[in-house]
């Protein structure tokens, strides 16, 4: 196959490249480079010519230009050095230009590229009888969508300059980077280049490049990379007429990396420009987040609408398949009170969406996200870069530089939902807790039906062994620091058996329940009997305030400025505050006078069943219901028993408020009464120890111990 073919086919394949269709699949770097003979299912173009990459599959190398590219430049050196150096034409250096000879240039290119090492170096006898010196070349190009042909390009003018200055550059001193931007220094090309200008072994002494902003467009990089040619004896020299040889070459040069950089930041501002301009107009930057997709935009027949370049225009809408898992997302959260992980768990197990990747990290931005309440906030963080370090990271702006854009009609999440999750996200958040305050997790997120804390150093009791025989044991306790005397661990199900049993015998108990129903209709009546305070007063005090303010504002509409506007503003103000205290006073004399009905039994009785089932449900809801009644449960040691030390757990019951929650819940007309028990502060605590051990008996704390319930079983 003649040279000229060779290049077609390589044309060819790059375009097919360009259009979106590869001639190989990407794939992973072996790390042993594959001879031509061994390479498995080799493609072959209708040429002849074998297109294989020692990527088998997966993902190719940031920064390595594509197999046909890297045929194309492998194709374009041999052409150009051939003609450059005759002398060297056929042998190791510049081998025949048939497919096999080209498919190893660039086997042996990406396998350098990929590993970051560089090639072996050049024995002195393959460089014939002229011995040149012996150089490298760097060539980049910043963009995807840039002409690919920039690396053909760059390299025909860097070994067109090499070869006037009689300097020869091997194959494997070729070093490219395939759109990467000059901004950043990790570009795995430039990094062998520089590790190549340090090398005491490199036998190099000539660097070349099409221009200084092919190796930089980073002012202080560009310096510091001259500083390190100039250390190491070597000359860098550019295909516009740059020398670092020449007297006035470092002004020169300070003054094109200040170009270059200054060339950078305005294409940022003006990119910047064009995408703030973008989002004013309604245009989606970037993809959108779960819930919805970008589909063609159309006109009222049905048509694609096409922009000025003949590209078609899209637009978001809302996927509804996708809405309604983000909708059960924000319910899970708000209602069921799960994590972020426990939600990230389910969905992965349902593999919504065919997605088995959700986290709890993907969750915690999607309950934050404003886009679900139809608001598109773009520019909350701006990239810096660290001088020294070159490490680039994202910096919050300030709320005032944001950019908000109202979406109605993208609308996934009503504004009920979304302030329920943004309040429990703000509860849950350390940001809000008081200096010093701690939460733990079961706080946080309940996994445990009851909140369980040391009696000694007052910390949350930790999970100390996980799985089917979990164990609850103090931090503290465990290393014996702070005094702490709890220094065994108990199963999580001992404990839960146990303090279940007192909850079914003690609350869930029709006679207790009519016991506690007794005494709260009796505090109820004792509260109706209670003479009523007298309000007319303060209405007329009211009325008569409401009166003198309309009456100062009629004077002040038709007074100008002066003293006596003045002297009126300030009464207007006092009356005002006036005005408040005195309706503040006729609010709480109000709620004095409320008279709530008697709970009925049967209402009552209803209220327990509902009681009895929320038992049964998931843990987080049991664990709601049973915070509010018994509140923490302090744990201490007990003897020791058969089995280990017996723990004991103090605890204050309270069912009131449980079945005022329930009431509110079922709407029971006994929920005005319950709730006035609430604000009135009626409680009926009563201290209680339960021991925990194998049996789950317990005992009952009172001044009278014959005055303990008929259902309670003996003390342990």
């Amino acid at each position: 196959m003649r040279p000229s073919d060779l290049r077609k086919t390589h044309l060819s394949l790059r375009s097919r490249t360009q259009q979106g269709v590869r001639p190989t699949p990407n794939q992973p770097y072996k790390s042993k480079v594959t001879h031509m003979s061994k390479i498995n299912s080799p493609q072959t173009t209708s040429s002849g010519f074998v297109v294989v990459s020692t990527f088998s599959q997966g993902k190719r190398p940031r920064g390595l230009p594509e197999r046909a590219d890297l045929l194309a430049l492998a194709t374009t050196y041999l052409e150009k050095q051939t003609l450059h150096w005759p002398g060297l034409a056929g042998g190791k250096l510049l081998p025949k230009q048939d497919q096999e000879s080209l498919a190893r240039l660039a086997n042996e290119f990406e396998a350098s590229y990929a590993s970051g090492q560089l090639g072996s170096p050049i024995a002195p006898a393959t460089l014939g009888s002229d011995s040149p010196e012996l150089g490298a070349a760097y060539i980049r190009y910043s963009d995807a969508n840039s002409n690919t042909r920039s690396l053909d390009q760059q390299l025909i003018n860097v070994l067109q300059i090499a070869r006037r200055e009689q300097v020869f550059i091997p194959w494997n001193r070729v070093f490219a980077d395939a759109a990467i931007s000059g901004t950043t220094v990790n570009r795995s090309g430039y990094q062998m280049l520089r590790e190549l200008v340090q090398s005491d072994q490199s036998q190099i002494t000539r660097l070349f490049v099409d221009d200084l902003d092919r190796l930089n467009r980073e002012q202080i990089e560009s310096l510091r990379f001259l500083q390190l040619v100039n250390a190491n004896n070597m000359r860098l020299t550019t295909a516009n007429g740059f020398d670092s040889s020449q007297q006035m070459s470092k002004l020169t040069h300070a003054f094109k990396a200040i170009q270059n950089e200054l060339f950078v930041d305005q294409l940022k501002e003006k990119v910047i420009r064009g995408m703030k301009d973008e989002h004013a107009q309604g245009q989606n930057l970037g993809l959108p987040p779960t819930g919805f997709k970008v589909v063609p935009k159309r006109d009222a027949s049905g048509v694609p609408i096409l922009d000025r370049n003949g590209k078609c225009e899209t637009e978001v809408v809302i996927d509804e398949e996708a809405a309604a898992v983000v909708r059960r997302i924000f319910s899970m959260y708000a209602d069921e009170k799960k994590s972020p992980g426990d939600i990230a768990r389910t969905l992965c197990q349902e593999n919504a969406l065919d997605r088995n990747g959700w986290n709890a990290t993907t969750i915690g931005r999607t309950l934050r996200n404003e886009r679900y309440i139809g608001v598109y906030v773009w520019g909350k963080r701006r990239t810096t870069k660290n001088p020294e370090t070159g490490k680039r990271q994202d910096v919050m702006r300030p709320e005032s530089e944001h950019l908000r854009r109202e979406d109605p009609h993208l609308r996934i999440i009503d504004d009920e939902l979304w302030k329920a999750v943004q309040n429990r996200l703000a509860e849950m958040s350390r940001n809000t807790r008081p200096k010093g305050a701690k939460k733990s997790r079961q706080a946080c997120y309940p996994t445990r039906l009851f909140d369980l804390y040391c009696g000694y150093c007052d910390k949350p009791l930790w999970l100390s062994r996980s799985g089917k025989y979990s164990h609850l044991q103090c931090l503290h306790g465990k290393g014996g620091s702070n005094n702490c005397e709890l220094r065994t661990s108990k199963s999580i199900r001992i404990i839960d058996d146990c303090i279940l049993q007192f909850i079914k015998t003690q609350v869930l108990d029709e006679a207790i329940v009519d016991g506690l129903l007794v005494k709260a209709n009796a505090f109820l009546a004792e509260e109706a009997a209670k003479p009523t305070k007298d309000t007319a007063e303060l209405i007329a005090k009211i009325q008569a305030e409401e009166h003198t303010i309309k009456r100062l504002a009629e004077r002040l509409a038709v007074l100008g400025d002066g003293i006596a506007a003045q002297t009126l503003l300030q009464s207007a103000v006092r009356a005002q505050e006036e005005l408040k205290r005195l309706q503040a006073e006729l609010d709480i004399a109000s709620a004095v006078n409320f008279r709530p009905e008697p709970i009925g039994r049967e209402a009552f009785m209803a209220l327990l069943v509902h009681l009895r089932e929320l038992m049964h449900e998931d843990v987080v809801a049991s664990h709601e219901v049973l915070a509010k009644s018994l509140g923490r449960v302090n744990i201490t040691q007990g003897p020791k028993a058969k089995r280990g030390h017996t723990w004991i757990a103090e605890l204050d019951i309270n069912p009131a408020p449980v079945f005022l929650e329930i009431a509110k819940n079922k709407n029971c007309p006994s929920s005005g009464s319950l709730d006035y028990l609430q604000i009135r502060s009626w409680t009926n605590k009563n201290p209680i120890t339960v021991k925990i051990d194998q049996r789950g008996e317990y005992q009952q704390i009172s001044s009278d111990p014959k005055a303990s319930s008929p259902n309670t079983p003996p003390s342990g």
